[in-house]
């Protein structure tokens, strides 16, 4: 997960697409597709520790 809250929209310039934007608690995470149609997300916080 990328820390930075405005990755999402730097990764949209780069030609990704929203597909989704999610929020469990007080996380929440964007799901991103890019032009190949490979999924991933970016989120406010890494969830992985």
């Amino acid at each position: 997960m990328n820390p930075d809250p405005a990755a999402a929209g730097s990764r949209r310039q780069l030609g990704a697409s929203v597909v989704g934007k999610h929020h469990l608690g007080s996380d929440s995470w964007t799901v991103l597709q890019d032009p190949e149609a490979n999924g991933f997300c970016v989120g406010a916080k890494s969830f992985t520790g």
